[in-house]
């Protein structure tokens, strides 16, 4: 048996500076969290909820909310992200096993909308979406809530509850595809 420091160098592995894996033999974790807020911040803002007080076409803003202007505007749109919990990463392994795992407690979606009549003011409100995985992307449960219970705060909970949940369901499957085909640059080996 060689004595301490008298082996063979090919055999020592040393201490790196750099904390490099030489080699790749272990777990490298790529915490994805910011990139997943950045993409659904891009795919919801803006977005129309088409049906209710006529908003425009689906999945874009209308002319008439892409103009800016004062007031309310006429129509439902989703408006942002709010809040988002949980786990988005990508994890290699030996530099050529990459997963590619989700695991969202709760992601806010924020909405608004207006009928646009003279002195009507904007309801906001919000869509929880929670338990939102890799695994299982189908069983997800969405919580749509407004702000005020006046007659346009209902009449939009109840849209939101009808055609917007589908269109923030359509932005989930986006997601799961766009994250499983490329996602973020992969981790680089080593």
């Amino acid at each position: 048996m060689a004595k301490m420091g008298e082996g063979d160098p090919r055999w020592i592995v040393a201490e790196r500076d750099d904390g490099r894996d030489v080699g790749g033999r272990h777990w490298q974790d790529e915490n994805c969290l910011g990139w997943a807020k950045e993409w659904f911040e891009e795919r919801t803002q803006g977005c129309v909820v088409e049906g209710l007080w006529d908003g425009g076409p689906q999945g874009g803003p209308s002319e008439e909310e892409a103009g800016g202007g004062g007031g309310a505007q006429k129509g439902v749109r989703l408006t942002g992200v709010g809040e988002m919990k949980g786990d988005c990463s990508i994890q290699t392994r030996k530099g050529n096993k990459v997963l590619r795992l989700f695991d969202f407690e709760s992601i806010t979606v924020t909405f608004a909308g207006s009928s646009g009549e003279e002195g009507c003011k904007e309801c906001k409100g919000k869509v929880t979406v929670t338990q939102f995985e890799a695994e299982f992307p189908e069983d997800v449960e969405f919580a749509v809530t407004t702000e005020g219970s006046d007659a346009d705060a209902n009449a939009l909970k109840g849209h939101m509850k009808s055609k917007g949940v589908a269109l923030v369901r359509q932005v989930l499957d986006e997601f799961r595809k766009a994250f499983d085909a490329k996602g973020p640059r992969e981790p680089k080996n080593g």
